[in-house]
């Protein structure tokens, strides 16, 4: 977790940053409470919070989007942004076991990029000539496609096959193994990891001890 506030007021040390990409964050905003799961957002205003956050949307951007917060049209992309992130997560799963896409991910997330607007631009960029595509975000439908469009370049990308769920007991967190070895086995060595070594180290306790009875 970061520690702060967004721009909003809201606290950023609710958005989980222990993912190693913006996707693997996207998904991990629905995690594991003391009491169930817990989804951090539940409103438009919430994921314009979390685009401003992780830097897809800007300060200005942020501030048009939330002013709409309260349209069908706000309401409908949460929904659709909902929909890629768990979409998202089924992927995760299945990948462990089939490193395919899912048609209907592919026809999701297509959906969303058909309705991004912006423009070609071709202009000088640190001393070179670049042409690329500006993304607009003025509207609830354009922060969608955004986000999809993060999704498909890293469902495209190798570091698919390096995502991994959290090994903690009930922990429902993903993340990107970027250790050399692939190594990795939890969220947070300060929480699940620390809970499971505690827990293994128990474990041996207690066979220690019927072994020392018996």
């Amino acid at each position: 977790m970061v520690a702060g506030k967004t721009r909003t007021g809201r606290p950023a040390a609710q958005f989980s940053v222990i993912g190693g990409s913006v996707v693997a964050n996207f998904v991990n905003t629905r995690s594991m409470g003391t009491n169930g799961l817990v989804d951090d957002l539940p409103s438009f205003a919430d994921l314009v919070a979390w685009a401003e956050f992780f830097a897809l949307a800007t300060p200005a951007q942020a501030r048009q989007l939330r002013a709409m917060a309260g349209s069908t049209a706000a309401k409908a992309a949460l929904v659709r942004a909902l929909a890629i992130r768990e979409a998202v997560r089924a992927q995760f799963e299945s990948n462990r076991r089939d490193r395919s896409i899912a048609p209907r991910v592919v026809r999701l997330l297509n959906a969303a990029l058909e309705r991004q607007s912006g423009r070609w631009v071709f202009e000088k960029q640190s001393a070179k000539l670049s042409l690329h595509f500006a993304a607009r975000m003025e509207t609830p439908t354009d922060l969608v496609a955004v986000i999809a469009r993060e999704a498909a370049a890293f469902l495209a990308s190798d570091y698919l096959a390096r995502v991994r769920p959290c090994e903690g007991a009930k922990c429902v967190l993903w993340f990107v193994d970027r250790t050399r070895n692939g190594s990795r086995h939890w969220c947070r060595m300060d929480r699940c990891g620390a809970r499971a070594k505690s827990a293994a180290y128990y474990r041996r306790r207690k066979s220690w001890h019927s072994r020392k009875r018996g």
